[in-house]
Formats: C-alpha cells, structure tokens, sequence
C-alpha cells in the first residue's frame, strides 16, 4: 500500500527537497486500479484485471491498465468471445485541502484491439475525485 512509515520530510533518506506525501511510492511499483474479479457464468464467464504505476518517483503521472475478457468456459475450445483493453495515463493531484484528497486528470482509451469492420473503439478525457477521509453527516 501507501508508504505509512514515512512521518516527514526530514526522515527522506535521499538529498532530494521534494516533500513525500502519503500517496508515494517507487515509479513503477505496480498498484491495483480498478477492480480484479473472475465472475462464472454462462455461456460467458468475466475475467477483469487491472493494474497502474507511477511512471517517475517524483512526478505523479501515472500508467494504468485494465483488461476484460468475455470468456465461453464451457465450450469445448474455452474461446473468448470478447476482449476489451483500456490503457489510460494520468497525471494525480493531492492535498488539495477540499472535500477531496485526490483529483485525477488524463487520457483513456478502451478498444477491442481489432480493425477494420470489427473494430470498437473510444478515447475521451476524464476527472476522478477521491477522498480518503470519512465524512459524518
């Protein structure tokens, strides 16, 4: 998870002025992102998994990537009827003291990876809050 065991900025170990915050870790120390799930069913069963890192240690840009898979389990082959892959980068936000502790801004794309006439895909732009602390109403 979150680097918990770094209480200052004094205690960073390297030279660098940059402050550690809570949401750091290496670059390229891979993370979970969206969902990880098999879910059996039929004829199809679903298979997602995801993963994001960050691309440099002191820059908040990262690389995240998801998979799901259509998967006909019981056919006699095990053939997946349908793939769609959603590769997305972005760059994160933090302690921006509001009711949120984290704003994302990127890119993703979400295709079939095939072409011409089978071809399925979008591209758009996104923002995704999220909030760490409890609110009591």
């Amino acid at each position: 998870g979150i680097n918990e065991s770094v209480n200052s900025p004094l205690e960073n170990s390297t030279n660098s002025t940059k402050p550690i915050s809570k949401y750091d870790y290496d670059a390229f120390s891979i993370r979970g992102y969206r969902p990880n799930y098999i879910v059996l069913g039929e004829p199809d069963t679903k298979v997602q998994f995801s993963f994001k890192f960050k691309l440099f240690k002191y820059e908040k840009i990262f690389f995240g990537y998801t998979q799901s898979m259509f998967w006909d389990l019981f056919e006699e082959s095990s053939p997946f009827t349908d793939i769609n892959f959603n590769p997305d980068l972005f760059y994160r936000f933090e302690d921006l003291n509001f009711i949120f502790s984290t704003l994302d801004f990127g890119f993703s794309h979400i295709s079939n990876g095939k072409d011409s006439t089978e071809s399925r895909s979008t591209d758009f732009l996104f923002l995704r809050f999220m909030n760490t602390e409890r609110f009591d109403v």
